[in-house]
């Protein structure tokens, strides 16, 4: 169920990539993102030749269901009050999470 998941991101990914993104916020985002991360794991997955950090969140027991998180404009994937709650609380709920950097417009 993880790799179809990341199958379909990569192919979403991949049509996002044509738009106009801030490659260097993204990198210093991601870059504290997974310093701070404590729950979750972070997988970087590629759209063409760019990369950008997704948080997969396993669910508390085993488990065939699987969600995408995705943030709104001017946020991240481990967004504090919004994406972080829903990814764990999910997780404890039986859902395997995978939570995607969205491109940073300029």
């Amino acid at each position: 169920m993880r790799y179809l998941i990341i199958l379909f991101l990569m192919l979403f990914a991949t049509v996002q990539a044509v738009v106009a993104s801030d490659l260097n916020k993204e990198k210093r985002w991601a870059d504290q993102i997974v310093d701070a991360l404590i729950d979750g794991e972070p997988e970087w997955l590629q759209a063409g030749d760019q990369k950008f950090l997704a948080i997969y969140t396993e669910a508390e027991e085993e488990s065939t269901k699987g969600m995408i998180v995705v943030h709104g404009t001017g946020v991240h994937p481990d967004w504090e009050q919004v994406v972080k709650p829903i990814r764990v609380d999910m997780a404890s709920h039986g859902w395997n999470t995978l939570s995607i950097q969205m491109p940073i417009l300029r």
